[in-house]
């Protein structure tokens, strides 16, 4: 079975998937290509920003240094949002309990 999914997503958690890597320098693959059934190849991986006023490293410095060290896995992602979508936690159950768990992770984005 072929299915395009995306992470974080809970399905990841469940099931062990195999990733099929698509060569996109490949002459098959050509960038503009429609996504129509039958020559798709697959999706460039989306980037995530992180946006700031211009004065926001001086006016604010710790919420500077927090964004910087702040990462989280879509491993981590997948987990948590299994435990919502899939066990019935709240989100604020889910978040609790990772940050009682990896204190030292969290601590480390706002030291």
């Amino acid at each position: 079975m072929l299915m395009m999914l995306w992470q974080p997503h809970w399905i990841h958690n469940e099931i062990g998937l195999n990733v099929v890597a698509w060569d996109f320098s490949s002459p098959d693959c050509l960038a503009g290509s429609s996504q129509s059934k039958g020559d798709a190849c697959g999706f460039a991986q989306a980037s995530v920003e992180k946006i700031v006023s211009r004065d926001f490293a001086e006016n604010w410095p710790a919420a500077r240094g927090f964004v910087e060290k702040y990462q989280m896995t879509n491993a981590i992602q997948n987990a948590l949002i299994a435990k919502v979508d899939q066990g019935g936690m709240s989100i604020e159950e889910a978040v609790a309990e990772w940050m009682a768990e990896n204190e030292d992770t969290w601590r480390a984005w706002t030291n």
